[in-house]
């Protein structure tokens, strides 16, 4: 015989209470969580910022270090061939290093940004519009003078070709150039005046030199330099400072032509590379550095393309520090940190100090009405208030030594 036991079921008190110890339960896992995945992505948006700065520090330290190389020149004759009154010039190929201060950024300044941002989903004609709204006309950026024809000086404020790359409102823009040695090897039967230097192979054959036409080259040794842009074909025997160029600014030349000296196989033929930093808009509709790199100056005749470099890069401040000493008295230390537009000699420049503000790729801040937002200090000098939103910020300062100046 089979009996039942009698079962008692929950009591509606009881499935309350469970209930309520339930869902306690489950407030604290979720606050766990949300707590646990709010300081996941701020150490994530710290270490990903802190990244980016690295990186960008790189690329810009790099070449502001090697800026004005040319083997063993330091303190020699320069003799610029280049026309500077095109926009294509880039001062830097002469100075070494140059640059431009935005209006408003100087030291003691407070500057506020208010860049247009844009969602995920965006198309090409917003992200257009975006880049022109987020720039400013050139003459918000100031420059200084440069050395022209030899005892003149030519102001240079932001180059038509700069603009033209939409660079952020709001940041400084540097320009370094480096060169770097060819193994091209000029004739010992040179003539001092004629406007083209003979290539010849290591036998003293004429060959071609391989150097396409609109390279901005530099011919000299230790005591003196010729600079000028290549006017002749890659696949004929000689290099050409013959004006009138389609490629770049072209040469200049006024009264009787004559190099420097008579070069010959002693001497040694540069090729220099300009590269330009400053912050654009990015692919992503934030903004981003980017460098813009060419042999032929500022100008993409030589299939030049500004290349975005690193993401979040909102703000750039720099500073030139000048050894004012007189010639006899030089050492190569800094004696003052200027802006661009304040600096007296950028051939006396050695060193910069640079100041980055990289914010996170993601917003990773709990923020209300209630948050206050810092501001940020570059350079100890200029105050940078960013857009109130929820990404975080990394401020890096750090000071670049030029190697081939002072020392």
């Amino acid at each position: 015989m089979i009996t039942r036991e009698n079962n008692k079921g929950f009591t509606l008190v009881e499935v309350l209470v469970a209930i309520a110890i339930g869902a306690f339960l489950l407030s604290i896992v979720v606050t766990v969580f949300l707590g646990a995945r709010a300081t996941s992505k701020a150490t994530t948006g710290i270490a990903r910022s802190q990244e980016s700065t690295r990186f960008a520090s790189f690329f810009i330290d790099r070449d502001v270090r090697m800026a004005g190389y040319f083997g063993c020149s330091k303190e020699v004759s320069k003799r610029n061939w280049l026309d500077f009154t095109r926009p294509e010039y880039s001062p830097s190929i002469a100075e070494g290093i140059f640059g431009w201060e935005f209006t408003g950024t100087d030291v003691g300044d407070d500057y506020e940004l208010d860049y247009e941002e844009l969602g995920n989903d965006f198309t090409e004609a917003e992200l257009s519009a975006a880049r022109t709204d987020n720039t400013a006309p050139a003459t918000n950026w100031t420059g200084n003078s440069i050395q022209g024809i030899p005892g003149t000086e030519v102001a240079l404020d932001l180059p038509a070709a700069i603009a033209a790359l939409e660079p952020l409102r709001g940041s400084d823009i540097i320009v370094t150039s480096i060169s770097t040695p060819l193994l091209t090897r000029l004739t010992s039967t040179p003539n001092q005046r004629a406007p083209r230097l003979a290539v010849v192979d290591t036998s003293g054959v004429a060959a071609a030199s391989d150097i396409d036409t609109g390279t901005m080259l530099q011919v000299g040794d230790c005591s003196s330099i010729d600079i000028f842009q290549n006017a002749a074909q890659p696949t004929e025997a000689s290099l050409s400072i013959e004006s009138g160029s389609a490629i770049g600014p072209g040469n200049r030349i006024t009264g009787a032509f004559q190099w420097q000296k008579k070069w010959d196989e002693s001497a040694t033929v540069f090729e220099t590379r300009t590269v330009v930093y400053f912050i654009g808009t990015g692919s992503g509709g934030t903004p981003a550095l980017f460098s813009f790199s060419s042999t032929c100056g500022l100008s993409d005749s030589c299939g030049a393309v500004a290349t975005e470099l690193v993401d979040g890069v909102e703000n750039m401040q720099i500073l030139y520090g000048e050894d004012t000493n007189t010639e006899a008295f030089r050492n190569g230390v800094a004696n003052i940190y200027r802006s661009a537009n304040e600096v007296e000699d950028f051939r006396r420049v050695v060193s910069v100090k640079i100041g980055l503000i990289v914010r996170s790729p993601d917003p990773g801040l709990d923020v209300n009405e209630d948050t206050a937002f810092p501001e940020f200090t570059l350079l100890d000098q200029v105050t940078i208030d960013p857009p109130d939103d929820a990404n975080q910020r990394f401020v890096n300062n750090t000071t670049v030594r030029l190697r081939n100046r002072g020392l």
